[in-house]
C-alpha cells in the first residue's frame, strides 16, 4: 500500500483530515492499542469482590483486607490489604450475582516475597475441570483466565504458615490489549505521502506510555513489539484515545 495523502474520517455529511501540525507537539498518556469494545464487562467483573485474612481454616476470624469498589481502568492493578496482620489463609471472593474472572493473582509478604499457597479449595465442590485451570491464575499470561463454575464462588488459599501480605496484584479477566509492563512499544504518526513516522520506543514500566512529542492533529498508532496483534489507529480528542 502506497498513501497517497493524509489520513481522513467521514462522519456521513464532514470529511475529516487529520494532518499532523509538526510545529505545535503535546504530550499524550495512552493506555491501550486496541478498543476496548466489551472489555469493561471483563473489568466490571471484579466489582465487590472481598479479599480476608484468618488464621482459622474455617474463616471465623476473618478479617477484610481490601474490597473493590469500582471497575478498575486498567487490567493490571496493585492492592494494598488494610491491615498487617500474619494471616495463614486468604479468601477472595466475589459477590453472589458474580463469576471469578481472573487473569492473574499474586500474593506478596515482606520485601515483596511472592507468597505460594500450599492448597486452594472453594467454598463449593471444584470439578475436576476447574481444578485444573487454578494454574491459569499464576501462569504469566494475562490473557489465559480462571472462571468459576458459579456465582458467588469464594476461593480459599492456604499459605502454610502465618504470613504478613505487604499487597495483592488483580488482573481481571481482560483482552492484554491495556498497556502490558516489561514490554516494548513504538508510537507512530501518520505524515501523509511519507507514510508513519516512529515517535520512538518505550519499555512500560507503568500501565501508562507518555509520550511529550507528539504532533498535534495525527492519526497515531501504538505497536507492541514484544507481543500480540491486535492494533489500530486513533487520534487524540480533549486528552483521550479516540480508535477508528
Amino acid at each position: 500500500m502506497v498513501p497517497a495523502d493524509y489520513p481522513f474520517f467521514f462522519t456521513g455529511e464532514v470529511v475529516n483530515f487529520l494532518i499532523p501540525n509538526e510545529q505545535e507537539r503535546e504530550e499524550v498518556v495512552l493506555t491501550r492499542k486496541y478498543p476496548i469494545g466489551k472489555n469493561p464487562l471483563f473489568l466490571s467483573s471484579a466489582v465487590g469482590v472481598k479479599i480476608e485474612g484468618a488464621n482459622r481454616p474455617d474463616f471465623k476470624d476473618a478479617e477484610l483486607l481490601y474490597m473493590v469498589a469500582d471497575t478498575p481502568t486498567v487490567n493490571y492493578n496493585v492492592l494494598y490489604p488494610l491491615r498487617t496482620k500474619k494471616y495463614r489463609y486468604v479468601a477472595y471472593s466475589s459477590p453472589q450475582d458474580k463469576r471469578i474472572q481472573l487473569a492473574e493473582w499474586h500474593m506478596y509478604g515482606l520485601g515483596d516475597y511472592p507468597l505460594m499457597p500450599e492448597r486452594i479449595w472453594a467454598n463449593h465442590a471444584l470439578s475436576k475441570t476447574h481444578r485444573g485451570i487454578l494454574d491459569l491464575m499464576n501462569d504469566g499470561d494475562w490473557s489465559s483466565f480462571y472462571m468459576s463454575a458459579v456465582e458467588g464462588e469464594k476461593l480459599y488459599f492456604d499459605l502454610g504458615k502465618p504470613q504478613v501480605l505487604t499487597k495483592f496484584t488483580l488482573i481481571p479477566r481482560n483482552d492484554d490489549n491495556y498497556i502490558h509492563l516489561g514490554d516494548e512499544y513504538e508510537l507512530y504518526y501518520h505524515g501523509g505521502i511519507a507514510g508513519w513516522k516512529s515517535l520512538g520506543r518505550r519499555v512500560a514500566e507503568r500501565t501508562e506510555l507518555h509520550y511529550d512529542n507528539v504532533p498535534q492533529g495525527a492519526l497515531l498508532w501504538l505497536r507492541n513489539h514484544t507481543r500480540g496483534k491486535e492494533e489500530r489507529c486513533f487520534y487524540i480528542a480533549a486528552g483521550k484515545q479516540i480508535f477508528q
